[in-house]
């Protein structure tokens, strides 16, 4: 049975996780928890497993980014989630839906439940809500000291996420963002351009 320990137990490794290698940042880690809880109470699904899932999707993200084997942290995150898991009284189902919910967010394999269709939706928020666009132009000045390159990031990111997109509450929520941060950055590269040309002459 999923428990309310559980429930805190993988918010809390998770963020052990984040404060030892910064990823995913705090805030979008808030963000996707707070969306799943949201979204799983609004459309019925079971919230525990739901935010047990959110919680541990990208629990290995910042460890594999560091040891740059970021293709692997999915799996990474399946794996340690199991372990975690094995700790505690669930049946078979409840470990397949969480692990799921993990092995799903970026659309690699099928959604077995409602749960893992909520993970990858609230998943989406980081890159496609204004708070989570924001936060990530901000990681990615970080990495990146050329505006071109942070613009592409950001809206590759951006495309990925939207393809992924599948609940209407989500999408009438995200759509209209979606299409405003498109034209943001399509003007960002016209105006970066003029000036870099400017400049040249």
């Amino acid at each position: 049975m999923i428990t309310a320990e559980l429930v805190t137990e993988a918010i809390a490794c998770a963020r052990v996780e984040i404060e030892k290698y910064g990823l995913p940042t705090t805030l979008h880690f808030d963000l996707s928890l707070a969306k799943a809880e949201e979204i799983a109470k609004t459309l019925g699904a079971d919230v525990r497993l739901t935010v047990i899932g959110t919680a541990l999707m990208d629990l290995k993200l910042g460890e594999a980014f560091q040891q740059k084997r970021l293709p692997e942290h999915v799996d990474m995150s399946v794996a340690t989630a199991r372990d975690i898991l094995a700790r505690h009284s669930l049946t078979d189902e409840e470990v397949s839906r969480i692990l799921n919910c993990i092995a799903a967010h970026h659309g690699t394999v099928p959604h077995t439940c409602l749960e893992s269709e909520i993970t990858t939706n609230a998943d989406c928020y980081r890159f496609m809500h204004p708070v989570g666009v924001l936060s990530y132009i901000g990681t990615l000045s970080k990495r990146h000291p050329d505006l071109d390159s942070v613009v592409n990031a950001a809206e590759a990111k951006l495309d990925e996420k939207q393809l992924l997109l599948t609940l209407p509450i989500c999408k009438s929520e995200l759509e209209g963002h979606y299409a405003a941060f498109k034209a943001m950055f399509a003007e960002a590269r016209h105006v970066h351009g003029y000036l870099k040309r400017s400049a040249l002459a």
